[in-house]
């Protein structure tokens, strides 16, 4: 059925859109034949753990990458503290850098105000460690969304500040902290402006390990940059 699917495309391009790539690794391994044999090239996105292995030796990165992939999204969160059993900042910096090594570009979400406990200088060092180590970032603001365990423990607390829907949306802040609504705004626009700096965008592009990744980096950089508002 996948195979079929796939003949359908159009495009030499694709998204596996699965909430965790690898979250099975026996499913996985067949998978990766059918991407393989279809000579596509995809994204998709995996935890830091599942790309280790549990060997931590990244056997995965490189049999992903020979089937094809050339994009993968990591959902960081925070590289202070482990969210929800994800993996600490040195593993992560550790796949970001064999996927480096095979020409996958990386994708990263940092959410700033998701323990309560972030203070200015600790978002500060998130964007500078975000520019150094990522392809493109997704910076957001906690976003406490209905049925989520942290909108359940929000609701317990009274920490919920924003009851208009439409600023649930990663852009604007929801819940109580020791930082403003209006300094974690700031923060991340400053956040969006450092990262799409030309500077940055160049740099990015010129450590990629291949030439289709370097340009695909400084294209989607500049794209990326387009839609944030500069100094």
């Amino acid at each position: 059925m996948l195979e079929a699917e796939l003949e359908t495309f159009c495009h030499w391009f694709f998204l596996d859109v699965a909430d965790s790539f690898a979250g099975i690794l026996d499913h996985t391994e067949d998978i990766l034949v059918v991407y393989k044999r279809s000579k596509m090239r995809w994204g998709t996105e995996i935890t830091v753990s599942d790309l280790l292995g549990e060997d931590g030796q990244g056997k995965l990165i490189s049999e992903m990458k020979q089937a094809g992939c050339m994009l993968i999204y990591l959902g960081i969160e925070s590289i202070f503290r482990p969210i929800h059993g994800k993996v600490d900042r040195e593993r992560t910096e550790t796949v970001i850098r064999r996927c480096r090594k095979e020409g996958i570009i990386t994708i990263g979400s940092l959410i700033f105000d998701i323990t309560g406990k972030e203070m200015q200088e600790e978002i500060e060092e998130t964007i500078h460690w975000a520019t150094k180590w990522l392809d493109f970032a997704q910076f957001s603001l906690l976003a406490l969304l209905p049925g989520c365990d942290l909108r359940i423990k929000a609701l317990r607390d009274g920490n919920i500040i924003e009851n208009d829907w439409r600023k649930f949306d990663g852009a604007h802040p929801t819940i109580k902290h020791p930082l403003s609504p209006e300094q974690r705004s700031q923060l991340l626009t400053r956040a969006y402006q450092e990262f799409s700096t030309f500077p940055n965008i160049l740099r990015r592009a010129l450590r990629a390990q291949e030439i289709t990744a370097g340009v695909a980096v400084f294209c989607g950089g500049l794209r990326y940059r387009k839609g944030i508002p500069q100094f």
